[in-house]
Order: C-alpha cells, then structure tokens, then sequence
C-alpha cells in the first residue's frame, strides 16, 4: 500500500484513498478460485482477434494454461456509469504523477513512472493516441508480493486486424508488452444500455515482436499457477474499483463538475438511502431508481422465498420494458448484495427499535428480538447465498459503521438499565456489556454468510445472557 506523503495530501484526488475499493462480483471471484479454463474456452495469443467477440459469459472467465507452460487470464468487468473516452483519459492521466496509480488499487499499487511526459500532456494529439509508445514502469502487487513491472504501450492496429476492429465495433483497445507478458483491454458498448464492458487479457509468457507471438517462456518451465490466479484476481479487483470511481473522477478532472464526497447514512427499505457509489449531486435520480428496484427485489425474494431473484421478474414487478434491472444490476448477484445489505441495516435499525421500547418488559423486548432475527435473517441468509460478498466485504461493511455501533450500543444499553431496574437481571457495567453485544450483533452479521446457525449462536447468547 503506498503511503500518502504530505504533498500527496494536498492534491484534489487525494480524497479517493479514503475510499474502501469497491468489490468485484463475488460469483466471478469463487469461479477463479475453484476452477482452471478448459481449452476451447481460452483464445491463443495466435488467434488474437477472437478477443473482439467481446467473450463475457461464464465459461470464457478465469485462467488457465496454454501450450508450453504459459498462463492465460481472461476477466471482464461492466461499468454502468463509464464511457470509452473515460478509459482512454484514464490511462493518460493516471500516469503523469506517481500517486496517481495509488488510487486505482489503493491495497497493491505503490506508484507509476512513464516517459514520454510531454506526450501525454500534449492536447493536439487524440486521447486514444497519446498513450501509443509510452512506457510505464509500475511496482504493485499483483498477488505474489510486491514487483517492479514494465508496460509498454503499443498502437492498436499492431496487434488486431483492422478489418476486424471495425466489424466488431470495438470501442477503445488498449494493449501492452509486459515484462513477462502481452495485455489487451477491449471496451465494448453495452448492448443492454449504458456504460461499457471492459475485457481484460493476459498471455503470461509471452512477447509480442514485428506483429508476432514469441514464446519468452522457456522451455520445460511452467508458469506457477498462484501467480496466475493472482494476476487474475487482481484484475477483477483493480477493475471493479475503477468502474466504481473513474466516472466521479473524470466528472471532477475533466468535467469540471463538483464531487461531493458522502458518508454512507442507512435507511430501511423504502426510505431514500445513500451508498457510497452516490459521490455526485448529479445522480441522485439514479440512486432513486436503485432503491425503487431493491424494494421490488425484496417484496419478490419474501414472496418467492428463493434467492433466485431473476432480473426480468423485477422488471415485470416493476412495469418496466425487459433489460431495464440490467442496466442498474448486470448481475443476479450483484442485485442480491444490494438487497442484502438493504435488509441488514433494516434488521439492525429495526433491533435498536424493540431494545429501546419501554412500554414493554425487557424480557419481551429480548423475546421480541430473537424473533426479529428468526424471521429476518431467513430471508437474508437466501439473499446473501446468491449475492456477491464475500466474508471479508461483510466484515468491512458491518465494521465500517461506526454510528451504527454506537446506535446499537446505546440501544443495549437502554436495555440492560431497564433489565437491571426491574430486577430481571444483573449487570455491573452496562455501557461495557452493551458494546459486547452491538459488537456481537455486527459480528454476527459480518460472519453469518450462508450460516444460519451463527444467528442461532447469537439467539442462544441472548436467552442465555439475559434469562428469557
């Protein structure tokens, strides 16, 4: 991770570090940890031009081996909100400044250097045009630890045909000679609305010469798979982030327009919420939209009661033509996230509701919530099967949220005073046993993926603690 200089402090981008990097479809991640590419769903360095067919579907994702030891990586990533022209300003300007690199992948990218400075600032050459010929040279990890890498920019016409470029409309390609290996990103429209599909490629092993594969890889070696698999996550990884930020970003670089940075604030369903992709004033009708297309999701998962949310059935729920859920949600999972985290905070916010209800008995009030969380976390546990987080994206998102801590802190709290006034318990510390608990409860939901069991742990501590 590169640490911030004090000058690094000072420049407008610098707010991006805060961010946390937005994640990669957990669907997408499981598959290239479990499985390797079978051979007619990898594309040879040789039949290059098979990469504008713009292969996205499941079988074409992941990595593999190709003939003598060399590796092969294949990844695709949609950005809804990103344009070509946006990737192609992206990899000119990242490069001009070495902390620049640091906000793409803030956990793996130390800095980039480039030559050809002047190039790259030079306004009288196209955008496309102006990375053509330069060189960077970038330390970042990309799985097996901190490496120093050297990326040499080629022009596109020098590795695809032309004729094939534009019967496949191909909207921007951005490829490289690597230390060890050639790369290729092809942008693609959307067929479904707005925003792109970027693929990414890597033949590890590999050089490209006077339009031609050679094999660098030498012979009776074999690429070691972890590193393959490594610079296959890290793609995924690094790519999903700049989906995220790039269209905020080049709003504020190149636009000119403000980006407001705002704190996550949780609502329940139906209420209008703010996620961290709500960066821009501009968007807020879209973050309207999303809502209204997550309660439709929930009402069909609690009547359904299956993850298997298909997004044509949301779009029927919601009177829209087909494809209209795809342009917010390209993925089945990437939906069920959202309406796995809009669920979570409901539970949550819903939970320090019943603790602080004094018109109740403390003991109903507990009774109360364990009957919150039998019923709520059923529906959640058959969101989040489908859904794209992993145990680590929920641990930073239920330990991210320091006022819900608090809140569900105070609320236990309330709880174990009125407990402890009625005699129905015990307690020499409140405060201290109620941050156990609002710890226990976001614990609870950072580690409970797929497990209802965890929730029954809880539910056990809680009869068990207070006596009911």
């Amino acid at each position: 991770m590169r640490i911030l200089s004090k000058e690094d402090q000072e420049k407008q981008y610098a707010k991006y570090y805060a961010l946390s990097l937005f994640p990669p479809p957990y669907k997408m991640e499981q598959d290239i940890k479990s499985r390797v590419l079978d051979e007619e769903h990898m594309i040879p360095l040789e039949n290059r031009d098979e990469v504008l067919k713009g292969y996205v579907e499941q079988e074409y994702i992941g990595y593999g081996y190709l003939e003598g030891g060399c590796g092969y990586i294949s990844t695709c990533t949609f950005m809804p909100n990103a344009t070509a022209d946006m990737i192609d300003w992206w990899f000119v300007w990242h490069g001009q400044e070495e902390s620049r690199y640091g906000i793409w992948d803030k956990e793996d990218h130390y800095y980039v250097k480039s030559d050809k400075l002047d190039q790259l600032a030079d306004e009288s050459i196209p955008m496309k045009e102006r990375i053509i010929g330069v060189t960077h040279e970038v330390l970042e990890d990309t799985g097996m630890g901190p490496e120093k890498i050297v990326i040499q920019f080629q022009d596109p016409k020098d590795f695809f045909s032309e004729e094939e470029m534009k019967k496949s409309g191909v909207q921007s390609v951005i490829w490289a000679n690597g230390s060890t290996a050639v790369m290729c990103h092809a942008v693609f429209g959307n067929p479904n609305g707005k925003g792109v599909i970027l693929t990414s490629h890597f033949w590890i092993g590999y050089t490209m010469k006077d339009g031609q594969p050679v094999k660098i890889l030498p012979d009776g070696i074999k690429v070691p798979e972890e590193a393959i698999r490594g610079l296959a996550l890290h793609s995924i990884k690094e790519y999903s982030n700049l989906g995220h930020m790039l269209p905020y970003l080049y709003a504020e670089e190149v636009e000119g327009r403000e980006v407001v940075l705002e704190p996550m604030i949780i609502s329940p369903p139906g209420e209008r919420s703010y996620s961290p992709e709500s960066f821009v004033e501009e968007m807020s009708e879209e973050t309207k939209e999303i809502n209204t297309i997550v309660d439709a999701a929930i009402r069909i998962a609690r009547a359904m009661g299956t993850s298997n949310i298909p997004l044509s059935k949301v779009d029927e729920e919601l009177g829209k033509e087909p494809g209209y859920t795809y342009q917010f949600f390209p993925s089945q999972w990437e939906l069920n996230e959202k309406c796995t985290e809009t669920m979570e905070n409901h539970m949550l916010r819903e939970a320090c509701k019943l603790l602080t209800n004094q018109e109740k008995a403390p003991e109903v009030r507990i009774r109360d919530l364990i009957g919150l969380l039998s019923i709520e976390a059923e529906v959640i546990d058959r969101l989040q099967y489908g859904s794209s987080r992993n145990i680590e994206n929920a641990r930073k998102s239920a330990f991210g949220s320091p006022e819900l801590y608090e809140e569900l802190t105070d609320a236990y709290t309330v709880f174990i005073q009125d407990g402890c006034k009625s005699g129905l318990f015990y307690i020499d510390n409140p405060r201290a046993r109620a941050a156990f608990m609002a710890h226990g409860m976001l614990g609870m939901r950072a580690y409970c993926r797929n497990e209802l069991s965890k929730v029954a742990e809880f539910r056990a501590v809680l009869k068990e603690m207070f006596g009911v």
